[in-house]
């Protein structure tokens, strides 16, 4: 159920940006600093939580196994076997970055109440254009390679190229 909900929620969004995708909406090209952001957040005080924390991305590792948001292998793997380019992608993940969430408490068991909001904005976050942009370029890349055919280059390429980015260290004055 919970993948379905998050393939429609592709499908329409992919719908609504054209399908083709815009180069121009994302112009990342940081994966590790996109990783970072990913995992640890801006490290502003009173910022939301991380991405990871909602999100479930395997190539990020064991402390990206959010349940609240949709699984962006789940949601974009499917996608990437029928040849959907990355820049779609980044164009989906950088507009979902612009548009805050509706208040909900019941429908995302959110622990804080009705204050939270189902995806903070960009700006809720603190990051600036470059950073959401070097986050969804990383989401892009890194996101259903379990998806696509082992002996496909592609998929050689993407695994390479994401298993090469370490994985940051969190910041000194996380409260976890």
């Amino acid at each position: 159920m919970r993948t379905a909900l998050a393939l429609i929620v592709l499908a329409t969004a992919l719908v609504a940006a054209g399908c083709g995708g815009n180069p121009e909406v994302s112009s990342g090209d940081d994966l590790a600093a996109g990783k970072a952001l990913f995992l640890n957040g801006s490290g502003e005080t009173g910022a939301p939580p991380t991405c990871a924390a909602c999100h479930t991305l395997e190539a990020a590792g064991p402390g990206a196994q959010g349940k609240i948001g949709p699984n962006f292998d789940d949601a974009f793997g499917p996608s990437r076997v029928q040849g959907f380019e990355l820049n779609t992608f980044e164009q989906v993940i950088r507009e979902q970055m612009e548009i805050p969430g509706q208040p909900t408490d019941v429908a995302l068991n959110n622990v804080d109440g009705p204050s939270r909001v189902a995806m903070p904005s960009r700006d809720d976050y603190g990051y600036t254009d470059g950073e959401a942009n070097d986050i969804a370029f990383y989401i892009a890349t890194c996101s259903g390679l379990a998806f696509l055919p082992e002996d496909d280059p592609e998929t050689e390429s993407a695994k390479a190229l994401c298993g090469a980015v370490e994985s940051p260290e969190p910041p000194a004055n996380a409260d976890g």
